[in-house]
């Protein structure tokens, strides 16, 4: 397998966020590693002609997108170029990365040593549901036991989505996607982990852009995520301790 990642970002507006995104890629990834795809949703604020300056070695290619897509068809548009684009059969990997996630020094190959543990898909946030589907909360010890990882900071090896294809659209624009695709993972036979202390920062959410009546999109998306699992078992997952946890872990070693 190819040890190239694609990496899919998407964004409206907050260019300031973006641009911070961008720099500390720049700063802390070996870019021959990876390919940055950059999806932006409509934005106003000038970030379509901003992002020329990253062009030349940050970003890989760039989506424009006239109109603000919603967070599930931006980043099935992702999906799309990993699974059908040429330009992409190189890349063994597949991340998704919210636009205030910022990488530190070393995180790749902490990322993908994680994945490599035996998983075919990890996260950085590990998230835990009722037996009604309710998500009530980020788990922030590994003596606990989770139910999902989120979107963000998602890595996969390319046989999860070549199997199981994209986020459900009956989600769109926004929730419920990641613990749907995590259950869907594991229906076809993949084992999900959660990197406990990846070497990404996260600000609040970024990713969804100026969309209104927020609460009533996650009801609408809560009750499709409950008719769709009705009657199925939530994952019951629990992370074990790897050796990338320690703080003065290495790679290759």
């Amino acid at each position: 397998m190819s040890e190239k990642v694609a990496i899919i970002v998407l964004s409206h507006n907050a260019w300031d966020i973006s641009r911070k995104f961008l720099e500390h890629m720049r700063k802390n990834t070996d870019l021959d590693k990876i390919k940055l795809v950059w999806i932006d949703n409509g934005s106003s604020d000038n970030t379509p002609n901003n992002l020329e300056e990253y062009s030349h070695d940050v970003v890989h290619k760039k989506i424009i997108n006239n109109s603000n897509k919603g967070v599930i068809d931006g980043r099935n548009q992702g999906f799309d170029w990993f699974l059908n684009d040429d330009d992409a059969k190189d890349c063994g990997y597949l991340m998704f990365l919210d636009n205030d996630q910022f990488v530190k020094d070393g995180w790749l190959e902490h990322h993908l040593s994680v994945l490599n543990s035996g998983y075919g898909l990890i996260g950085v946030e590990a998230w835990v549901m009722l037996s009604n589907f309710l998500p009530v909360g980020k788990v922030e010890s590994l003596k606990k036991r989770f139910t999902y990882v989120g979107c963000g900071g998602s890595l996969m090896t390319r046989e999860v989505p070549e199997k199981i294809g994209s986020y459900d659209p009956i989600f769109n624009p926004s929730y419920f996607e990641d613990p749907d695709y995590v259950f869907r993972a594991i229906r076809a036979g993949f084992k999900v982990g959660w990197n406990y202390n990846a070497k990404i920062d996260h600000l609040p959410h970024q990713t969804l852009g100026n969309m209104p009546d927020k609460q009533q999109r996650f009801l609408n998306s809560f009750s499709a995520f409950k008719k769709k699992w009705r009657g199925k078992k939530r994952p019951d997952l629990m992370q074990r301790t790897l050796p990338q946890f320690e703080r003065d872990w290495k790679p290759n070693e």
